[in-house]
């Protein structure tokens, strides 16, 4: 017992650094996953599972590892807080009283999910080549491409007891369900702000009490909006309600028009997570205490959610440092805030009341108080 526990440390960081001794693949050994999906985006909330699955394994295993890779818009489901990833078939796990003495340890990276497995007290075997590994719980967004779900293994790791084990970098992409063609979401403009930005999935027609509009040009110091009377699938814009807005809207989505990202104009819209960077003219919707404005993205990035959007300006217009937005009337431009001899700004382009000593932008330049 004392020399597999001491095994155990040294089996753990072998997995955590995805180095087992690498060998072919055998014909017949394999990992996939299995499952019948049947996720309608954003319009069920209801978590629903699918399974990773041995088949056939080489040698006896007492551990693994791998990292699972879920299509955009296909989120991982919680539960008490916890990642919705359990071993659920006790068939292929030693156990007593029909609990595993195996255990998962889950770490959600951004654009994977890792799992290790491993028997804390005895390394014991797995009393099966073949069975279920574990179940993974998963919800759909609004944002999910319709079609075939595809979920991807890579760095699959395996180590018996003496430390031996293949390492796959990848599998084929196993299908586990469908998408639905129909798809809703709930679309938010606060009170308070008045202003917001969107992307949608599908065609809508414009709800009562909101606005919208598209920017693609520039007059003067003003970006130019174009009202829409409509809102069209994949195309980003700029939201007004004078009174707030909250509804929910269903479409149909067709997969021949999806895009992650999609820009028109000066705006981008993103139907996943994205950062975006400073340096690059990029503007983000914000109220820092003065109001919603378009900010300028600073030294640091700045997450926009998926199904919102940012604003990028032409090179010249990289000095401004806020986009004042006021209530659209028969002009239909929002009046752009620069830079003045009066106003002072950091470096993120946050105005700033009461300057202390340090760098910061007046009149569309650094200098040093």
């Amino acid at each position: 017992m004392k020399i597999l526990q001491q095994l155990l440390p040294k089996l753990v960081l072998l997995l955590c650094l995805g180095v087992g001794s690498l060998s072919a693949m055998a014909q017949s050994e394999r990992v996939y996953a299995t499952g019948e999906l049947n996720l309608i985006p954003g319009g069920d909330t209801e978590t629903q599972y699918f399974a990773i699955n041995l088949e056939n394994a080489a040698m006896n295993y007492v551990a693994y590892q791998m990292d699972i890779v879920l299509p955009d818009g296909v989120e991982l489901a919680y539960y008490e807080g916890e990642p919705d990833i359990y071993i659920d078939d006790v068939t292929l796990y030693p156990n007593k009283r029909g609990t595993p003495y195996h255990s998962l340890a889950v770490k959600v990276n951004k654009g994977f999910i890792r799992v290790m497995c491993y028997d804390g007290d005895a390394n014991r075997e797995l009393k099966s080549t073949s069975g279920e590994l574990f179940v993974v719980g998963v919800i759909a967004s609004p944002y999910v491409k319709p079609g075939d779900i595809k979920v991807e293994l890579r760095n699959v790791t395996f180590s018996d007891i003496d430390l031996n084990g293949p390492t796959y970098e990848s599998f084929e992409p196993s299908t586990v369900g469908t998408a639905s063609t129909t798809s809703t979401l709930t679309l938010k403009v606060s009170a308070g702000n008045k202003f917001s930005t969107a992307i949608l999935p599908f065609d809508a027609e414009l709800p009562a009490g909101l606005e919208v509009y598209s920017c693609a040009s520039t007059d003067g110091e003003n970006l130019v909006l174009t009202n829409q009377t409509s809102m069209q699938a994949f195309t980003p814009y700029i939201l007004y309600a004078p009174n707030g807005y909250e509804g929910t809207l269903t479409g149909t989505v067709d997969a021949e028009k999806y895009a992650k990202q999609v820009n028109e104009g000066y705006l981008t819209g993103t139907v996943v997570a994205h950062e975006v960077t400073g340096g690059e003219g990029h503007y983000v919707l914000q109220n820092q205490g003065e109001g919603p404005m378009f900010y300028r993205v600073g030294d640091t990035s700045f997450g926009i959610p998926a199904g919102k959007c940012w604003l990028t300006l032409p090179a010249s217009q990289h000095s401004v440092s806020a986009l004042q937005l006021h209530r659209p009337t028969g002009i239909e431009t929002i009046p752009v805030h620069t830079i003045n001899s009066d106003a002072v700004y950091d470096l993120s382009g946050r105005r700033i009341t009461n300057p202390t000593k340090g760098i910061y932008i007046v009149g569309g330049k650094k200098v040093l108080k």
